[in-house]
């Protein structure tokens, strides 16, 4: 099968190489792309927009996410900033910003909701990066339209779409250390009123690979890498396969009139790499880990001065894993199988009441439902009967959110939300059926506009975010006792800034202060697992610089840096202590360089500061990690043909975003791109 699909990237690239020669004028050209707004819950792609939005905005435009080579969104922490990525035990790529992990940071593409409800998880890796036009990352009080669950903020990712009449191709392929083989082909077309995108991609890896210092660790038998098999370089169970579809058509009815619909396929195969210092951990594969969502956007316009919009999502997410006797991963124990179905939409109404006063109101809601299946491997390899529970739970949000303008200079922004969880189904613990519980949340904040580059902004939010249903009643007899008490956590966000935005630099300056009551924790019980808790209390404050500047022609320094400080305690104790993953320090530098002949290089600089972790009551060292890029366009007429080379970790170094769970070592990649 890969031998069949390796010629058949071969072949297609030899026939994009003849017909970019032949055929210039149909390259796809960086202002011929523009971005899907269909889908966006809060349009903040240009300047207008986020002049009305009084909090820290990070946008990130297609050019800095193609130069990544980032097959996937979870190895995208350089241009993001106050962020970094952490694989957890389950084998899922986690995101967290100011110090707040992705059960409380809502992700969207194109309006759709990727955390998958069940337990606010989603593994970045499958979130495919060649039809990302933008993304959207808001760290601080994260606008009402967003809904609950947004104490971290809000991430917005946008596809691509073709400003112009005409079509476009793009092809792919990278190939590099760890048996890397990355595959993508994009096709979309603009036809009058009618434009579509279409997207296919493959991904396979045979594992990680380890640096130096871990693989010398794994030969001396060292605590932290019990698990690592010392016969190879490659991370133990580290291999992965995956293959994505993406599809989707629009249409035009009139000027603020349209509809759109969407199809996106992920499949993934893969293994889940065991905690090195774990005598017992999890031996996991997923022979299976896959999810399809069918979307539609709306948007009308009423009359001059009203509007709405209506996203409406089906979402299904099948995961299997096994697990396995021991580290040959030759005889399976036992398998999970979880059938999860969502039903999701958001309606927005918009009325713009003047040039000084705008009203908007939201309604969000989720259906989320689950049967969970556990069974047993007899001696033939067959599974025998399983056992299944269900569990079931309603989400839902109503918000409105009022803007003023007393002044040219001032915007004034309040907001309030009322939400609500319902959960008809519980699992084991049936005496909990039908738990309800419902809060609300409250936004306020305001921009002033000091002169025509330069804001000043700041906010205060009070947030909820509630317990999934996997943390409250799901068990996991080897990590985690559930705890059906667990109650929603609660945040008070506050934020202040400078906002400088001229032609030739971009400075943008936040202080934050972030209070949290009844914080979810992990902490150790005396039988060796693990559970959620809610804190009594916990804070993280901090500041944070986002800058890019264009020193000189050619020459572009783009970077980030954010230092953090937070503790928590909990009801039985008044001492504060270290909360678990957050990270002292995390900073990102990018220097971008055109030389002449259309060579272009990268530089990337990613330092993450010490961070405690709660196991063992010790702190992580502090890690610098050097990327580079070297890039060189064919000289042919617009050819849009780009051979490139990227080394990731250059200089092999050792970093422990989780503990046990090293990040990789150095990884050369080889990649060629061409545009039709």
């Amino acid at each position: 099968m890969n031998k069949k699909i390796t010629i058949f990237i071969i072949l297609f690239l030899s026939y994009t190489l003849i017909k970019a020669e032949n055929k210039s004028d149909s390259k796809v050209e960086e202002d011929s792309l523009r971005i899907y707004h269909l889908g966006s819950v809060v349009n903040i792609t240009d300047k207008a927009n986020k002049l009305n939005i009084p909090s820290a905005i990070t946008n990130i435009n297609h050019s800095d996410i193609r130069k990544t080579d980032a097959s996937s969104f979870n190895e995208m922490a350089i241009v993001m900033p106050s962020t970094f990525f952490q694989t957890n035990s389950r084998g899922e790529s986690s995101l967290f910003i100011r110090g707040v992990g992705e059960r409380r940071t809502e992700i969207f593409f194109d309006g759709v909701l990727l955390n998958v409800p069940w337990d606010r998880h989603y593994d970045l890796k499958m979130i495919p990066t060649d039809i990302m036009g933008s993304m959207n990352i808001s760290n601080g009080a994260a606008s009402i339209l967003y809904g609950s669950n947004t104490m971290g903020g809000a991430v917005e990712i946008s596809t691509l779409e073709r400003n112009q009449q005409g079509w476009g191709a793009t092809a792919e392929i990278i190939g590099g250390m760890g048996g890397i083989l990355d595959f993508s082909l994009t096709h979309d077309r603009r036809l009058e009123n009618f434009n579509y995108i279409a997207n296919i991609g493959f991904y396979k890896r045979d594992g990680l690979v380890l640096d130096k210092e871990s693989y010398e660790l794994a030969q001396d038998n060292a605590p932290e890498m019990l698990q690592q098999d010392k016969g190879t370089s490659l991370r133990t169970n580290s291999d992965e396969s995956l293959f994505n579809v993406y599809l989707r058509g629009e249409y035009h009815f009139q000027k603020e009139t349209s509809l759109g619909v969407s199809f996106f396929h992920t499949n993934s195969e893969k293994g889940v790499v065991p905690l090195g210092y774990e005598e017992d951990p999890r031996l996991w594969r997923y022979p299976m880990y896959r999810r399809s969502i069918a979307a539609m956007n709306f948007k009308s316009k009423i009359s001059e001065k009203q509007r709405y919009t209506a996203t409406l999502w089906f979402d299904k997410f099948d995961q299997s894993i096994d697990s396995y006797t021991d580290l040959t991963y030759s005889s399976k124990k036992n398998n999970l199988y979880d059938d999860v179905s969502t039903v999701s939409s958001r309606l927005a109404y918009f009325y713009d009441i003047s040039n000084k006063h705008t009203l908007t109101a939201t309604a969000n809601a989720y259906y989320i439902n689950n049967t969970e299946t556990t069974a047993d491997y007899n001696d033939n390899h067959g599974l025998e009967a399983g056992e299944s529970l269900d569990y079931a739970e309603v989400l839902y949000d109503l918000g409105l959110e009022y803007k003023l303008k007393p002044i040219e200079k001032l915007i004034l922004s309040v907001g309030g939300l009322f939400s609500g969880q319902i959960n008809p189904k519980t699992g084991q613990y049936t005496d909990q059926e039908g738990k309800t519980s419902n809060d609300f949340g409250a936004v306020f904040g305001f921009k002033y506009l000091l002169s025509n580059p330069t804001s000043i902004f700041a906010n205060i939010s009070r947030k909820v975010s509630y317990p999934s249903l996997r943390e409250v009643y799901a068990n996991d007899p080897q990590k985690f006792d559930p705890n059906p008490d667990l109650t929603p956590e609660h945040g008070i966000l506050s934020e202040v800034g400078l906002d400088i935005d001229k032609s030739k630099w971009t400075i943008q300056l936040a202080g934050f202060y972030n209070i949290y009551d009844d914080m979810l924790a992990k902490t150790q019980l005396d039988n060796g697992k693990k559970m959620r808790v809610n804190l009594a209390q916990a804070f993280i404050g901090g500041v944070e610089l986002v800058f890019d500047v264009d020193l000189i022609k050619k020459l572009d320094v783009k970077g980030t840096f954010t230092y953090m400080y937070g503790r928590g305690r909990d009801s039985k104790n008044d001492d504060w202590n270290y909360l678990e993953y957050v990270p002292e320090v995390i900073a990102n530098l990018v220097v971008q360089y055109e030389f002449p002949k259309q060579i272009k290089t990268n530089l990337e600089f990613d330092y993450i500061g010490q961070q405690y972790e709660v196991t063992s009551l010790s702190y992580l060292d502090p890690s610098f990690l050097m990327n580079a890029r070297v890039s060189y366009l064919l000289p042919f007429d617009n050819s849009g043909i780009e051979v490139f080379a990227r080394c990731n970790n250059l200089l092999d170094q050792l970093r422990i975003p989780q503990l046990g769970l090293p990040a990789p070592g150095r990884t050369v990649l080889l990649g060629i791109k061409a545009n039709l």
